[in-house]
């Protein structure tokens, strides 16, 4: 998987700024780019749409191990759209179920429920939410498995699962934003700023799955043309 240095360098920088310039907004401003179905929600669903369709295209037509990861994020990719559309409610009009009864914005969404319902994390059990659960896995994934999975001990383990493994050149493109995210977020009282951080981080997440797929497509298009060259 290839991402070069400048593009790198490009997506870091411009991520960086997008929470800097959030942060230093009208609150009024922010308030309507952030807002339920605003541009700022608009385009993290067309993201996660976009991710679940392509990952399902390549899902069907890569044969080896890497077809799993498709699957996976298609998945995904369809399980964070449905959430961020509530599942088209608000498109199609339908009820909410009764069995989510309890949600807090009365959607039929489940990261909405009071259990789940994502606030400001002051302790780890404050994890056990949506948001902590996706902060995690994101982690997880993007970070500590490409981090593991270098060392001696796991390379076999890698080849074996054929784990696509990330440039380091990406991984600065992703998690310098999101550093920088967060950091503006613990000077950010609670309020229209803080939320509309959070909103932004949720659209940028999106956009690094988007572009992490991206170049996992673009990967094996590249051995599809390499294997038809070679006949």
């Amino acid at each position: 998987m290839q991402f070069g240095k400048r593009w790198a360098l490009l997506v870091s920088s411009l991520g960086a700024l997008l929470f800097v310039a959030i942060w230093g907004l009208d609150p009024q401003l922010t308030s309507k780019l952030t807002k339920e179905d605003g541009l700022v929600e608009t385009v993290t669903m067309a993201l996660f749409a976009a991710t679940s369709l392509g990952c399902a295209y390549f899902a069907w037509r890569t044969p080896d191990v890497l077809r799993w990861y498709f699957v996976l994020w298609a998945l995904l990719g369809l399980l964070f759209w449905g959430e961020e559309v509530s599942w088209g409610q608000r498109w199609i009009g339908f009820e909410t179920p009764e069995s989510l009864s309890s949600n807090v914005q009365g959607e039929a969404n489940l990261h909405n429920l009071p259990w789940l319902t994502p606030r400001v994390v002051d302790s780890p059990t404050d994890f056990i939410t949506s948001q902590g659960a996706f902060y995690l896995g994101f982690f997880a994934y993007f970070f500590l498995l490409p981090f593991v999975f270098c060392m001696k001990p796991f390379v076999a383990l890698r080849e074996r699962l054929q784990f696509p493994q990330e440039p380091a050149s990406l991984m600065l493109a992703i998690w310098l934003p999101v550093v920088v995210s967060f950091c503006l977020a613990l000077f950010t009282p609670p309020g229209p700023i803080r939320f509309a951080l959070t909103e932004t981080r949720e659209c940028f997440f999106a956009f690094a799955i988007f572009l992490y797929v991206m170049l996992l497509m673009k990967q094996i298009r590249e051995v599809d043309q390499r294997r038809l060259a070679a006949k």
